[in-house]
This record gives structure tokens, sequence and C-alpha cells, in this order.
């Protein structure tokens, strides 16, 4: 987690503030209460350039939208860039929550963990990004699998397992029409393709420590080959959470964008794209909170 240091947030679009890394490794200890929140302005090379505009998290000027999220086939740029090799995926979230996405093949672990995924099913390899989301949005419709999955979903998958029969139920939606294409040029129809995809179990942590130059150029080298993945996040929930906007406490771990904290008795899920545009202070929070039902073992 990054922030910027509050009293050089002057709103002068000339001046800028250094960012300031905050581990969120388990175990970390975080004691910060929220102020007032506005446009959480823009990070440049130079560093953090504020912006006063009480629009949150961002203002008009400060808002942007990542074109290829929309893309269906048709590039939507002036002039298509994606030209690596693409994989897509079936991200499955407890119990029985099923995402379809693209991604650039050598960061379809990582990108399974961005999103918090339980569960990753290398589905196809393409040659470029256009073609990917061409036969994304082709296997959406006709197993009527959703592209996108809410932060509250996630939340409530949390504590759950995940149901393997379900996947299986999901697959089998897939028709023929969308047979796989191996790397061999040969096909296989989903099913045959899927028995044959090893099972690789994934430590998250491990996964995402090594964001080096070298560890991206080795993945682009070799990247991650077609396989079930299975993720881990580290942590273990028995019950269901209580959801807050807060960044006190200690942290549990992190499953996607979401923070994991235990405070006083309580288990917390805290949503990090709701933490964007705050002003804090040093000091854990004195609001009052709804205690989670570990609180009253």
């Amino acid at each position: 987690m990054y922030i910027t240091r509050a009293e050089t947030q002057t709103g002068s679009p000339d001046e800028s503030s250094e960012v300031e890394f905050i581990s969120l490794a388990p175990g970390s200890e975080l004691a910060y209460t929220l102020g007032q929140r506005h446009c959480a302005g823009v990070i440049t090379d130079n560093g953090h350039h504020a912006c006063t505009n009480t629009s949150a998290p961002y203002c008009q000027e400060h808002h942007s939208t990542w074109v290829c999220a929309k893309c269906t086939g048709t590039c939507l740029k002036d002039e298509m860039d994606c030209y690596e090799s693409h994989a897509i995926y079936l991200a499955v979230f407890a119990p029985d929550i099923h995402k379809i996405g693209v991604t650039k093949q050598w960061r379809l672990t990582r990108r399974l963990a961005e999103q918090g995924a339980d569960y990753g099913i290398h589905l196809q390899t393409v040659s470029n990004g256009r073609i990917a989301r061409e036969h994304e949005a082709a296997i959406a419709t006709a197993a009527s699998i959703t592209d996108r999955i809410r932060a509250v979903t996630k939340h409530t998958s949390l504590y759950q397992d995940v149901d393997e029969s379900a996947i299986a139920a999901q697959l089998a939606n897939i028709n023929a029409e969308s047979a796989i294409e191996l790397h061999t040029g040969s096909q296989l129809e989903i099913g045959e393709y899927i028995e044959s995809l090893p099972k690789v179990d994934v430590s998250v942590s491990e996964s995402m420590t090594d964001t080096g130059e070298n560890n991206i150029t080795e993945l682009k080298k070799n990247p991650d080959p077609p396989a079930i993945y299975r993720l881990a996040y580290g942590f273990e929930l028995s019950d269901r959470p209580v959801s807050e906007t807060i960044i006190t406490g200690t942290v549990r771990g992190i499953k996607g964008r979401l923070i994991i904290l235990d405070y006083a008795g309580s288990t917390y899920t805290v949503d990090m794209r709701d933490l964007v545009g705050y002003t804090i202070a040093s000091g854990a929070t004195t609001r009052n909170l709804q205690a989670s039902l570990g609180a009253w073992e």
C-alpha cells in the first residue's frame, strides 16, 4: 500500500510529494485514522501530485479508463499494441462463483492473485490480445459466464470452500465450438483438455514477492504452463469477517484487493479501493466498529 505525507499535499499541480510504501505482509501492524476523502490526484515519476477536488476517489480530470477492459475483439485504440501471447482463463471464487478473463500469458498466476481467485484454469492460449478478447466474449456468451466479479461478492467467498463439482458443471457449459487449440496445433474437446492439465499449487505470498525486472524477464521467456492453479493466501477464516473501511489492526493477509485485519478481538475486511483518496493521521481509529462473531467466542 502506498501513502504520501498529508502535510505535503498542498494541492498545487506544480508540487509533488514522495510516495511511501507500507508493508501489508502478514503480521504487520497498522495504526492510522481516516480523515476527509477527496480526489487522490495522480502519481508520476516525480512523485504524487495531490488534488483537492472533493470528487472521490478521482475527479473528472484524474479519472481514467483502461480501454482494453472494454475490448471484445475490435481494438479501441488508435493502434493495436497487444501482440504478446495471451491466456484465456476461468477464475473460480468459493464456493461456486466463476469469471472468464484474459491476460498476458506470463502474468496468468499473478493476475489470478490480483483478483483474489481461489482456482484458475488456463482454458486457451492465443497469439495476441485482440484474439483473446474475441474468444473471451464468445465463451462468455456461449456459457453465460460473467467477465467481472464485484468486491462484495468476493468478500462473501473468503470463509467458504470451493465447490469442485460446480467447476465441472460450468466447464460442461462451454460447448464444442470452443475447442482448445494446443501449442501442437491439435485440438481437444474442452473436457479432454481439462483432464490433461496438471494441478499446480501456488503460494500467493511467494509469487507476489519478486516483482523485479529479472523475474519479469524470466517469466516472459518461460511463462506459466497451461494448468489448473490452486491459490493459497496463507490464512484461514471460519466465519464471515465484518466489512469496514479502516486501516487499524494486525494484517492477517491479503486476498486480491481485500485486506484482512484483526483488531480488538474482531476480524475485518477492507477493500483497498475504498481507501483511495483519504487523508490519514497516525494513531489507531477510535471509531466504534461492529464486532465480528469471533469476538464473542
